[in-house]
């Protein structure tokens, strides 16, 4: 995943759920604007991504992906 960078963001927080087997990440923190997740296996996944700025926390955005 790549996103445009957000004015201000100190970093990202991204994680996510599997439906099947319910599996919920930990958050990944990351100060770039991409992350890569390799392995997973097949199913049926929503990917979470928040930004984190000196004001606090946005609301999340949601992509869902069947791998």
């Amino acid at each position: 995943f790549s996103w445009y960078a957000v004015s201000g963001a100190l970093n990202y927080k991204v994680w996510y759920y599997r439906e099947g087997d319910n599996y919920t990440s930990p958050e990944y923190t990351t100060g770039s604007t991409n992350i890569t997740f390799s392995g997973l296996p097949s199913g049926q996944y929503h990917f979470y991504f928040v930004t984190v700025c000196t004001g606090g926390v946005s609301d999340y955005i949601i992509i869902d992906l069947l791998i």
